[in-house]
């Protein structure tokens, strides 16, 4: 294996330069190359993209999860994950969240098309907090954030 994927092995180092990787993921990465019969350039395309999302410390299991959501698509190539990440990059131009509130996309669908509530606009069913909501405008997912600063009075009227 070391012959076949050496070079990988160089280069997938080098884009995990946070930490050092184990034996075990690179046999996690070969075998998803096997598996899904994808280029092993097309995988280090989507390592690039994961640590530019994600940081340069990211685990394996979360590339080989979105390295799997590629292949489901028949993205095996350079050119098919390249052309794929070119229309993220696109989508995602304009965005400036991450995981809804701060995420430059939507968890479940890729949307950047997520809109912010403010509290003010909300009904004041918890005493006053102050409860914002982020919408993504393409799935629906909604995620409802409550300021820190609001946890106590949470915590005085429900807690048992």
């Amino acid at each position: 294996m070391d012959q076949k994927y050496g070079e990988f092995n160089k280069q997938i180092q080098k884009i995990l330069s946070g930490s050092m990787l184990a034996e075990g993921e690179f046999s996690d990465y070969y075998n998803f190359i096997e598996l899904f019969h994808m280029d092993q350039d097309a995988l280090l395309l989507i390592v690039t993209y994961c640590a530019k999302m994600k940081g340069d410390n990211i685990g394996c299991r979360y590339i080989i999860q979105t390295a799997k959501n590629f292949a489901y698509k028949k993205l095996l190539t350079v050119k098919a994950v390249q052309n794929e990440l070119d229309d993220y990059e696109k989508q995602n131009k304009f965005c400036n969240r991450k995981n809804l509130k701060t995420a430059k996309n939507c968890l479940r669908c890729n949307s950047c098309d997520i809109l912010c509530v403010p509290s003010s606009l909300l009904a004041a069913g918890a005493g006053g907090v102050e409860i914002s909501k982020y919408i993504c405008c393409a799935c629906g997912m909604i995620e409802d954030r409550v300021s820190l600063k609001d946890i106590p009075k949470l915590r005085e009227k429900f807690a048992e």
